[in-house]
């Protein structure tokens, strides 16, 4: 799989997940800007691989409780 598509993959599911919350208050939770959010959400393919697994790590949480 290209490495673009599991971006794209981790962006569908954070948008899932993100609910009606800020991208202020979701980066303050995450631990990353809130640019870096918010570039994540346009282009997530220039977000470094450091800050995509704080934001995995964050959607693979929520996933978990909303099951």
């Amino acid at each position: 799989m290209r490495i673009i598509d599991n971006v794209e993959c981790l962006r569908a599911r954070f948008l899932e997940v993100r609910g009606d919350r800020s991208l202020r208050d979701l980066s303050l939770t995450i631990g990353i800007s809130h640019a870096t959010l918010a570039q994540f959400i346009a282009d997530g393919a220039s977000t470094r691989v450091p800050l995509m697994d704080k934001i995995e790590l964050w959607v693979e949480e929520q996933e978990d409780k909303q099951k």
